[in-house]
């Protein structure tokens, strides 16, 4: 089993040293700002909270790859995660819950990059939930769990698999039609 601490370090060795300065300013002190958020640069729960209720994690998207110009390649990605969790400590298969968590980037390479094995992060977002609207996810995403409920305030109908842009919001609730059609 890896550390915590190996996914993170396999991002950074990929990024250029101006963005691993930001990277480790978004581990070592989060914030919802929109640059220091370590779950903007990935996946991540509380492990005092949740824990993976099933394995693998489903995942579905798309990947696409633009010329930009005629020395630099853009590739887009669109994926949708589905995660079985469950609280931690807790091993009651029927007490299973599912985030979703819909991740948009877009990288940009160019012949030094490929030379040097880097990669450029120009734009990521994230849409996650069903999640409590006052959490605060720069650290961990907090999703709710099986018995929870979210405040009368949060966004209803949230559709990760719609296309287009997703929202700045972290939170809502998943839209009953949510659910991923078989591929």
């Amino acid at each position: 089993m890896c550390s915590p601490e190996a996914p993170m370090q396999t991002v950074r060795l990929l990024l250029n040293t101006a963005q691993q300065i930001q990277l480790d300013k978004s581990f070592e002190h989060p914030i919802d700002d929109g640059r220091h958020a370590a779950t903007g640069w990935l996946t991540r729960f509380n492990p005092a909270e949740v824990t993976l209720a099933d394995a693998p994690v489903r995942v579905r998207g798309t990947l696409t790859v633009v010329e930009r110009t005629p020395s630099t390649l853009e590739v887009s990605a669109d994926h949708v995660f589905v995660y079985a969790i469950q609280r931690a400590h807790e091993r009651a298969p029927d007490h299973a819950s599912l985030y979703t968590v819909r991740r948009e980037t877009r990288f940009r390479f160019d012949r030094g990059d490929l030379r040097d094995h880097r990669v450029e992060l120009v734009h990521s977002s994230v849409l996650a939930g069903p999640q409590a609207c006052a959490a605060n996810a720069s650290k961990y995403l907090r999703p709710l769990v099986a018995g929870e409920s979210v405040r009368n305030d949060s966004p209803m109908g949230t559709d990760p698999y719609a296309p287009g842009r997703t929202p700045v919001s972290l939170c809502g609730v998943l839209s009953p039609s949510s659910q991923p059609t078989s591929p």
